[in-house]
């Protein structure tokens, strides 16, 4: 997720602008070895940081989108696809994971049914309008 790739590179950015190194204090090799170690502490701690707090900020609009893409979604129902390579695509539900929020569908007409793994926000149930 880019939030995982975004908090722990922008705490260490953080740390290094409050500090201000000067160019005299970065040829002090003992300078460099303490600016390493603040700032690999401090990408632990983006790090932390993004795991702790980015799921109960993140996690709900993950929830909210598979929701109103159709879920939760049950073995058979017809879905298109729409990330990765095969966007567009109808496939067919084969296996649902409720505990992961995802599951494997197999694509309609190939000849060897090959399952792929998709979660909720990355599909949505095709409507199949019925004439009475």
């Amino acid at each position: 997720m880019l939030w995982m790739m975004f908090v722990p590179l922008m705490v260490p950015a953080f740390a290094l602008l409050s500090l201000r190194p000067t160019f005299a204090l970065l040829l002090d090799w003992r300078f460099d070895i303490i600016l390493a170690g603040v700032l690999s502490i401090a990408w632990a701690a983006g790090w932390f940081i993004s795991i702790v707090v980015g799921w109960p900020i993140i996690g709900p609009f993950y929830m909210a989108a598979g929701e109103r893409n159709g879920a939760p979604f049950q073995i058979g129902d017809q879905v298109v696809l729409l990330t990765r390579a095969h966007r567009g695509r109808v496939a067919v539900v084969t296996q649902v994971r409720h505990e992961r929020g995802s599951m494997l569908v197999t694509f309609e007409g190939e000849g060897t049914p090959r399952p792929d793994e998709f979660g909720d926000p990355q599909v949505r149930r095709v409507e199949i309008n019925r004439i009475s």
